[in-house]
């Protein structure tokens, strides 16, 4: 029988474009983590938001960048032409826009989540942009349901690989995030929660499946042959669990 036990990863970082940037964050953005990019209005989150994304782009990494009660997509890939880092040849391949404004406006805040997980199954980008997330924050309402819809998207990104920028205008104290996946505290580091979070996330699910992966595959959003690639990295061995569930 296969035995529980705590997994730390190594850190991996996503370069900003900026070595003195990086440099003051350690070495970058933590791959398949979740960053709030905050900040008072006209403080330029949006331009830095993209910058970064377009700059990964030219390094083939791609992304998805997601509007919602703020500038429509169209719109804001016309400011950007304004910026040297725009590059249209990169949109389609390497960024994609998708405006969920219109679903959040008439059907609500689940149904443009859904919309969300549909196209980031479909695209796996390895970077995800939500442009405005205090928006959707405000939507919510409810400090208790707003932080469980930043909890369940933390858990399906994590799932799908991909590394988040939740955009806001945030002020210090304002930033709704989960106290599992808070930074700060003495706890293990964001990343590391989130990949423990993760883990067992997919445990569970593969159990439940009673080893069936296409079937937990289907549960967790993700692709098969992704599901088995996160087995064997998060050390749950499909093998292993199947026996598990024999005795």
């Amino acid at each position: 029988m296969m035995q529980g036990h705590d997994v730390t990863l190594p850190l991996t970082y996503f370069s900003t474009g900026s070595a003195t940037l990086d440099r003051i964050l350690g070495g970058g953005v933590p791959e398949r983590s979740m960053t709030v990019i905050a900040g008072e209005p006209g403080a330029g989150k949006t331009v830095f938001t993209l910058q970064i994304l377009f700059h990964l782009a030219r390094q083939g990494y791609k992304s998805l960048y997601c509007t919602t009660l703020s500038e429509p997509a169209l719109k804001l890939i016309r400011y950007m032409q304004l910026f040297a880092f725009f590059d249209l040849h990169l949109l389609d391949d390497q960024c994609h826009f998708l405006d969920l404004g219109a679903t959040l406006r008439t059907d609500g805040v689940e149904p443009g989540l859904a919309v969300l997980r549909e196209v980031v199954e479909r695209e796996e980008p390895a970077l995800v942009a939500i442009d405005s997330f205090k928006a959707i924050h405000d939507l919510l309402g409810a400090s208790s349901q707003a932080r469980s819809v930043v909890y369940d998207l933390a858990v399906h990104l994590a799932a799908w690989d991909a590394t988040a920028f939740l955009v806001g205008e945030y002020t210090s104290g304002r930033v709704i995030i989960p106290t599992d996946l808070a930074l700060g505290g003495n706890g293990p580091a964001p990343t590391t929660r989130l990949a423990a979070v993760e883990r067992q996330h997919i445990l569970t699910v593969v159990r439940q499946a009673r080893g069936n992966i296409s079937q937990a595959a289907r549960v967790l959003g993700i692709h098969r042959a992704t599901l088995y690639r996160k087995l064997v990295a998060l050390e749950l061995c499909p093998e292993h669990l199947r026996e598990e569930r024999a005795e």
